[in-house]
């Protein structure tokens, strides 16, 4: 997974990490969850703690936040990441990996 956009971020549990971008007003916010329960907030930069702690908080999901040029390599069969390049993972209290 690049942290490219809304490609990675659909992939994840709960595609709401972008609601301000939901014009629409959408009641559907479900994700492919392809990370067992994480979702996907991209353009990650070291000023955006509060808000990610934020999302994370209302969506009830842990936040793999991808920066600009970061990415994540997952072992399909076990769904086990592989290697984490540039990730912070955020539930309550963000953890570098």
């Amino acid at each position: 997974v690049y942290g490219g956009s809304a490609g990675a971020i659909i992939l994840g549990q709960d595609i709401r990490t972008v609601e301000e971008e939901n014009i629409f007003h959408s009641s559907l916010t479900k994700g492919l969850d392809l990370f067992s329960g994480q979702s996907i907030l991209c353009h990650y930069s070291g000023h955006d703690v509060a808000i990610a702690n934020q999302i994370a908080h209302r969506i009830g999901s842990q936040i793999i936040a991808l920066g600009e040029g970061s990415g994540l390599v997952l072992d399909w069969t076990t769904r086990q990441w592989i290697k984490k390049i540039g990730t912070v993972i955020f539930s309550e209290m963000p953890r570098e990996d």
